[in-house]
């Protein structure tokens, strides 16, 4: 397996278990947000690596466009995750379907960027969408490529 879709896939790895652990807690910490920022960070860094390496006209640029956007956010310090509170306690009365809200990472980037197409893409594919499982996707049709 070559490099660098090493590095892509065990960021990601350790990207997926370091929110998991996160988001056990009831509360979260600064240092958590850190780590949460790294992982991030980390595992968008070894995506777009791989994915400037790739040489197909096939491969979805508007995704990328998105995946660049956030990653150059990150790199002017913007905050990229957002952990959703959970709820407490149930009230009354009850409606169903009973719907319980799922704690996630979720993509919150806003910076003012020069290229108005990666924050079009980043709008229309990323924003407030989760992000273990976007970039996990991505991931999967980064592999389909070789470089």
């Amino acid at each position: 397996m070559n490099n660098l879709m090493y590095a892509m896939e065990h960021s990601y790895s350790e990207m997926k278990i370091e929110i998991d652990q996160i988001l056990k807690k009831k509360d979260y910490t600064t240092e958590d947000e850190n780590s949460i920022f790294y992982a991030v960070g980390q595992c968008l860094h070894a995506m777009l690596d791989y994915a400037e390496r790739i040489r197909s006209n096939d491969l979805d640029k508007d995704t990328l466009d998105a995946f660049k956007y956030a990653n150059n956010g990150l790199k002017h310090g913007i905050e990229v995750e957002t952990i959703t509170k959970p709820t407490s306690g149930i009230t009354f009365p009850i409606q169903f379907p009973l719907e319980i809200p799922v704690r996630r990472i979720i993509w919150k980037v806003k910076w003012d960027a020069r290229s108005k197409r990666q924050e079009e893409m980043y709008l229309k594919h990323l924003d407030g969408k989760d992000v273990v499982s976007t970039c996990g996707e991505f991931i999967e049709r980064l592999k389909e490529y070789s470089i």
